[in-house]
């Protein structure tokens, strides 16, 4: 079951995403707990921004973090994911975190555009693209931006 994250779920989340980020390209800049668990406390406490959590035997096993941000040039806002992982136990739920995402994103006029990318070097990444293609994103150079 897809559920929105809360502050007590912040340093569940740390522990989940720690792993990706220690195999991932930016291995090499450490994760500071101190400040990651304030930036999720920060990103739960808006409204613009959201985080999704999937569990199984009451771990986490996918999430998914999106920031929205007014353009620097317009009330306009785009989202973007902050991040996007599942691990073994969540195979096939990434399916349901974007669409739960597209979703949230249609029912917030202000948000004009979305552009997801892939910022990992972990998985498949063909299939990754895929999966946001099912979901409506069209690919763009290296990005996948939806409704375009």
């Amino acid at each position: 079951m897809i559920r929105e994250a809360t502050l007590k779920d912040v340093k569940s989340i740390i522990k989940f995403l720690k792993p990706f980020h220690e195999e991932s390209g930016y291995k090499d800049i450490k994760i500071q707990d101190q400040s990651a668990s304030q930036n999720l406390q920060i990103m739960l406490s808006s409204p613009m921004h959201k985080i999704w959590i999937i569990e199984n035997d009451g771990e986490i096993c996918a999430a998914l973090g999106v920031i929205s941000q007014e353009l620097w040039f317009t009330k306009r806002h785009y989202a973007t994911n902050l991040f996007f992982c599942s691990n073994k136990k969540g195979r096939g739920k990434a399916g349901f975190l974007l669409r739960k995402f597209k979703r949230w994103a249609d029912d917030r006029p202000a948000i004009k555009d979305v552009t997801f990318s892939i910022t990992s070097d972990m998985g498949d990444l063909e299939r990754v693209g895929k999966l946001y293609q099912a979901v409506g994103f069209k690919k763009m150079g290296g990005l996948f931006r939806l409704g375009t």
